[in-house]
C-alpha cells in the first residue's frame, strides 16, 4: 500500500478531517490513531489495521521479537493497544478525530497529510522533532507555517 503526495486540509467544526481522494480506495472503512508514543513528538498516527500489527510487531524486533512472558513486553503492547483508537471512515471520506487526540497532538484547523508506503500514521504539532516513522501510514502533525498565522497543524503519511 503507498501512499504519496503531501496535501493540504482543514479539519472542520467538528473536528474532522477529510482524507485526500488519492487515499479514499486504499483505505478500509476503519483506521486506527495513536498518540505518537514518543515524549518528544507531538503527533497522532493512523494506521490501517494490518498496518497496525505490522508496526506494533516492529516495535519489539530490536528486541528479538514480542515475548508474551516478558511482563515489560506485555504492559508496553497493551500501553499501546490501550491508547489507540479505532475510527470510521465515512461516506465522505473522513475520519473524525477526537479532542482529546487532537488537543494531544495540538491539531487545531490546518493540517497538512504526507504519504508514506504502508498507510496513514501520525498526525503531529511542529513542536516535535522529526524523526523517522513506519512505512504505510498517514502522519498528521502541525502545519509548518510559511506564512500562516501560528497554531495550525499538519498531517505526515
Amino acid at each position: 500500500m503507498y501512499f504519496n503526495g503531501t496535501y493540504d486540509r482543514n479539519l472542520d467544526a467538528k473536528g474532522r478531517l477529510s482524507l485526500p481522494p488519492a487515499f479514499k480506495k486504499q483505505l478500509e472503512e476503519h483506521v486506527r490513531v495513536l498518540p505518537a508514543p514518543e515524549k518528544e513528538v507531538d503527533a497522532l498516527y493512523v494506521f490501517t489495521e494490518d498496518t497496525f500489527k505490522v508496526w506494533l510487531d516492529s516495535v519489539f524486533e530490536a528486541k528479538g521479537g514480542f515475548d508474551p512472558t516478558n511482563r515489560s513486553h506485555r504492559m508496553v503492547k497493551e500501553a499501546l493497544y490501550g491508547a489507540a483508537i479505532t475510527l470510521e471512515i465515512d461516506s465522505a471520506a473522513r475520519i473524525s478525530l477526537p479532542e482529546a487526540a487532537r488537543k494531544k497532538a495540538h491539531l487545531d484547523r490546518e493540517v497538512t497529510v504526507v504519504g508514506s508506503d504502508l498507510g496513514p500514521r501520525d498526525l503531529r504539532g511542529t513542536s516535535g522533532r522529526d524523526r523517522g516513522h513506519p512505512r504505510g501510514l498517514l502522519r498528521l502533525k502541525e502545519t509548518p507555517s510559511h506564512g500562516r498565522e501560528q497554531g495550525s497543524r499538519y498531517v505526515d503519511t
